[in-house]
Parts: C-alpha cells; sequence; structure tokens
C-alpha cells in the first residue's frame, strides 16, 4: 500500500509538467489564421480557445506555474531542482521505510523453507495407512501404525490383503493357499478340512491345541499388558534407561533378544552360580571370562510385503501357528475331500469328478472296456507267416512284408530284428510300413484315437481326406468316423509295440493271445491232402480244406504249393472257395491209389 501510494505520487508530478508545458505552448501561439499549406497543430490552438475563455483554468494555471516557480522546464523536458508539492512526497517516502522496517522484523520470525525449525504446534496432512514415502507422519499416523502392528505383518486381527501380499507372507512360509490352487505337487498323508478344539483358558502353558479363540484372547491380554507398560518401559538396546536389576527373581536370559546375544562375566569362572551344564546355556571360557552363547531368536512376524530368509524350523513353526500345509512335496495334507475342481491327468488324477468322465479324461471308450484297447494287429510284428528276411529288403508298393503291414505306396526298404521276448523292431530305411484297420471291425467308435509305439520313426494316420502330419510317439486325431477303414503309416527310423487305441491318451501296449487269429482273418498258409483211389486213368480223388479261421470276405485268394508227395497224381485244382475253405482234387494217372499233399496259402486282406 505505501509503495502505491508513492507511485501516485510521482505519476501525479511527472503528469504535471508536460500539462503545464502544454498550457505554457497553447498561450505562447498567436491567433491568426495558418498560412496557405501550413498545417496548424489542431490541441495548442484549441486549448489557446478554451484558455482565454475559462477564468477557472486560468487560474489553475497560473497558480501552478506560481508553484513550480523557474525550476520547471514547461516543454516537456526535465524538472530539476526541488519541487514544492506542500511535504506530501517527503512524508510518503518516510512512511515507506517505516513500513520496510517492521516487514523485516516479521519476515526474520518466520521458518526457512530449507530445514526449518519449527515451533509451537505445526500440523499436516495425515499419510494414508500403509503409506512407505518421505511424506511427513503426523501424530495420527504413527498411532494408526502402531495399532496395525508398526510394519507390513500378517496380525491377528482382520487384515484385507491384496493377492499379491498373500502370495508373499505364504511365500515366506512355505505355506500352500486354500481352495483351487497349484501349490501343492506331491501328495503323502495330507490333513484338510476345519478343525475345531476347546478353548483353554489364557495363561495355560500346555500341549493342549491352542484354537483362534484362545488366540485372540491371549493376544489382547498381552496387547493390554504392554499398553500399560508402555509408559515405563526403557529402550531396547544399549541405554542408560536401566540403572539397577537388583530386584531380579531369575538368571538373565541371553534368549530374549533380537539376535544372538551372549554375556560376558569379568574375573569369574561361574555367573550367578551357573555352571556349564545348566539348562539350555553353553559356557564357553576366554581367559578370565565366562561366555553364556544365547540360541537363536523365534521367528518374529511373518510379512507379506518383502520376502523373508527364514529357516525351514521358522517356516514349520509359522505353519503349524495357522494351521497351514508345506507347499510342494509334503506329508502334511491327509483329504483332499474339499476340492471341488477334479485332479487333472496331468496331476495323477483322471479329471473327471464321474465315471463316465474319468474314462473320457483317461481316454478309454464309452463302454469303459480294458481289453480290445489296440486297434492294430500284429503291433509288435513278431507274426510273420509268409516268411519275410529280417536282412534289409526291398518290397514294391503294395506288397505284404510281416502279417497285417505292407509297402506304402513307394514301396518300403526295412529290415528287423526279434528281442529275447519275441518282440520284433523294424528298421525302415527308405520309403513307408502301412496297416490298414478294417473299421466295420475294429472302430465301431468314431472320435478320439490316438497311435503310439516305442522308436525313433514318425508316423502319421489317414482316413480318407484326413491325414494328420507325420510326428513321433504319440500321433492323435479327433475326428474318426466310426466303421469306416483307417490307415496308419510309419516312414524311416525304427519301430515295435505299436497300438491305435480310442481317446487321447496312449496306455501300455496290449498283448493277446489270439494275435495269430486276428491274422489269419486275413493271411492264413497250411497244408492240403488229397488221398483216394481211382479206377481209371484221369479219375478225380479231393479234399475240403477247411480254413483255419473264417475269412474276411467270400473269394479269397487260394494257391497251393509244390507238393510235399504226389503218387499216381496229375496237377490238382482248387474250386469252391467260400470263407470258410476251398476244396481240391487231383487227377489219377492210371487206376489205383492217388495221394497229394501240398502247401497253400489263403489271402483276403484289405
Amino acid at each position: 500500500m505505501i509503495l502505491h501510494r508513492l507511485g501516485r505520487l510521482l505519476g501525479a508530478a511527472l503528469l504535471l509538467a508536460p500539462s503545464l508545458a502544454l498550457g505554457q505552448t497553447a498561450l505562447q501561439q498567436p491567433n491568426v489564421a495558418p498560412s496557405p499549406g501550413v498545417t496548424v497543430d489542431p490541441l495548442p490552438v484549441a486549448f489557446a480557445k478554451l484558455y482565454q475563455n475559462d477564468l477557472f483554468l486560468q487560474n489553475l494555471v497560473a497558480s501552478r506555474f506560481t508553484a513550480l516557480g523557474g525550476a520547471a522546464l514547461l516543454n516537456v523536458g526535465t524538472i530539476t531542482g526541488t519541487v514544492a508539492d506542500g511535504g506530501s512526497l517527503t512524508a510518503e517516502i518516510a512512511r515507506a521505510k517505516a513500513a520496510e522496517g517492521a516487514n523485516a522484523g516479521a519476515i526474520a520470525t518466520l521458518a526457512q523453507i530449507n530445514s526449518p525449525a519449527f515451533t509451537g504446534v505445526p500440523t499436516a496432512p495425515t499419510a494414508a495407512p500403509g503409506t512407505n514415502s518421505t511424506q511427513i507422519a503426523n501424530m495420527a499416523a504413527v498411532t494408526a501404525a502402531v495399532a496395525t502392528g508398526g510394519q507390513s505383518s500378517v496380525l491377528f486381527t482382520s487384515q484385507t490383503l491384496t493377492g499379491a501380499q498373500q502370495s508373499q507372507a505364504r511365500g515366506n512360509i512355505g505355506a500352500a493357499a486354500s481352495g483351487a490352487n497349484s501349490d501343492i505337487t506331491s501328495l503323502n498323508a495330507p490333513a484338510l478340512g476345519a478343525a475345531t478344539a476347546a478353548t483353554a483358558p489364557v495363561g495355560a502353558a500346555t500341549s493342549q491345541v491352542a484354537n483362534t479363540a484362545f488366540t485372540a484372547a491371549a493376544v489382547a491380554t498381552e496387547t493390554t499388558r504392554a499398553t500399560t507398560a508402555e509408559g515405563t518401559k526403557a529402550a531396547k538396546g544399549a541405554n542408560a534407561d536401566i540403572t539397577s536389576l537388583a530386584n531380579l527373581s531369575g538368571i538373565l536370559d541371553a534368549g530374549i533378544s533380537s539376535s544372538r546375544a551372549t554375556i560376558a562375566v569379568r574375573g569369574a569362572s561361574t555367573w550367578g552360580g551357573l555352571t556349564p551344564s545348566t539348562s539350555g546355556c553353553t559356557f564357553q571360557f576366554n581367559g578370565s571370562d565366562t561366555v553364556c552363547a544365547a540360541a537363536s531368536p523365534g521367528t518374529g512376524a511373518v510379512r507379506y510385503d518383502a520376502a523373508q530368509g527364514l529357516t525351514s524350523g521358522q517356516q514349520a513353526q509359522a505353519r503349524g501357528n495357522i494351521a497351514g500345509a508345506a507347499s510342494g512335496a509334503n506329508s502334511d495334507v491327509t483329504s483332499l475331500s474339499g476340492l471341488t475342481t477334479p485332479l487333472s491327468v496331468a496331476q495323477g488324477g483322471t479329471g473327471g469328478s464321474s465315471a463316465s468322465a474319468a474314462r473320457s479324461g483317461l481316454g478309454l471308450n464309452a463302454m469303459g472296456a480294458i481289453a480290445f484297447r489296440n486297434r492294430l494287429i500284429n503291433g509288435n510284428l513278431a507274426i510273420n507267416q509268409r516268411g519275410a528276411a529280417s536282412a534289409s529288403t526291398a518290397y514294391a508298393a503294395g506288397a505284404y512284408v510281416m502279417d497285417r503291414w505292407k509297402a506304402g505306396s513307394g514301396g518300403v526298404t526295412l529290415s528287423f530284428a526279434a528281442a529275447a521276448n519275441g518282440d520284433v523292431t523294424a528298421t525302415i530305411t527308405a520309403g513307408t510300413l502301412v496297416q490298414v484297420i478294417e473299421g466295420s471291425l475294429y472302430l465301431p467308435e468314431g472320435g478320439a484315437y490316438v497311435l503310439s509305439w516305442t522308436g525313433t520313426a514318425t508316423a502319421r494316420i489317414a482316413q480318407g481326406a484326413g491325414v494328420t502330419s507325420y510326428g513321433p510317439s504319440p500321433v492323435s486325431t479327433s475326428s474318426l468316423t466310426a466303421g469306416t477303414n483307417a490307415t496308419v503309416e510309419f516312414a524311416t527310423g525304427t519301430f515295435t509295440l505299436a497300438q491305435f487305441e480310442p481317446g487321447s491318451v496312449p496306455t501300455l501296449f496290449e498283448r493277446r493271445d489270439d494275435e495269430i487269429r486276428r491274422a489269419q482273418r486275413y493271411f492264413e498258409t497250411g497244408t492240403l491232402a488229397a488221398l483216394g483211389y481211382a479206377s481209371g486213368a484221369g479219375g478225380p480223388v479231393g479234399q475240403y480244406i477247411v480254413f483255419h479261421v473264417p475269412k474276411r470276405a467270400t473269394g479269397a485268394t487260394v494257391t497251393s504249393g509244390t507238393a510235399s508227395i504226389s503218387a499216381n497224381a496229375a496237377s490238382g485244382t482248387i474250386d469252391n472257395v467260400t470263407i470258410d475253405g476251398f476244396r481240391y482234387f487231383a487227377g489219377a494217372t492210371a487206376a489205383g491209389s492217388v495221394a497229394v499233399v501240398a502247401p497253400y496259402s489263403a489271402a483276403s486282406e484289405l
């Protein structure tokens, strides 16, 4: 305000000089008409006319000229000398100086921004619970922090923790999450459920189970006791608050320290009557000193906002305090009666909560059959009725090798070797080896199927236009049509124990005692015999041969080999082939007995 007034005074003084100069100039203007071509400033002319007709204005100009005297240069110049203003300007300057001195004294009493030193009772906003920053903590924030444990800890009262905080606290004590979880990886005698127990009286120190009611009461009692003693307790650590221990009724216990502690007694071989065998305290003698090493401290509080380096014993104790099971492989969990989600197959379960769901999860068919799982015949390649050579041999497209296995469309080159148990491993070096599965008999279920084997070969599954890619064991498909032929095809590499079964999960190789009969439905070998008496040359002598197993279809291809016995017989003939057998007869070369014995083969392949 003082500076404002001073500015107004200075502004009035400065504005006055040009105004008076303007008046002076106007008075000096001649009151004559301007010459032609000369421009006259209209302002002085107008002012002169106004001045001549206004007595008040004349008096005003005259009085100001008198006040300023010769010190004012009226032609809008610089005022020099002393301006006589009646003392107003001098007074204003004096008042400004006085106010400045008063303000300087007030400013000196204010706190600095950098490292202020407050007096009185300063206040600050109350920080939110859990705040961890440079914000000032007022008394309200400190009181709230003390009431909640003074740190980010799991308390014995209700807390609302985030998922990350709960996970951190469980990780610190090696506990598994309740409900659906993936923390438990092995179950050896588990124990789940909410157990209850009688409430022990406060102060009890027995082996009785402590339930949550006892815990809450004990905590409340200790909280009250701690609050009462808060005002009289001594500072922890090295301090001068404790001046005497004369009233101690027992021996000091070094184990109560917040870290490993020792007690040294100078100039004595014992301390307070203790000996090296005193309960739980080991004495170490060092010259004239006796040292009692305290045990390691307890676990303290379990944090949920930071990792803690707890020992396995501390973790086990903490889990025991909260009735928690260990995570990972453990024997703490003895029952899973509270599970609402079935264990998956990968977790050792069935993936289902019902028998049908379990069969589906395990890849079994809808009827739950255990036998008739493998829809391939001769999966271990042990049946070799055609007598294929074990040495590396090339076969043309479609040529059969071992029973039910034939060369693919590009032929196949392979060798094979038998193990001591009879299982045969084929090694394919070129082309592919194929088995066609009879859909009407071996694929009554559609949907998912899986092909598995032992070896390095790759394989694929085909049915009509649906063909999977070659891949290592196992290879699966989810879209087979029931009752329709399908094909499995092996490429280069080794394989044995091939199994094609319903579902998506491969099982152990199925061994069957009737495997040869299954193979003979499509191909068999045997011996034919024709014995009889001919009345003359050309007389037919024949026999009906029954197949070992009925063939897949009528019209099997039957051929005979070189006869091992042929007496009085011409070449033989095969006819009347059915699914059950065929007729063989030979003509006699002369009257008399006729005998023919020869091998045969019958094929009814797909």
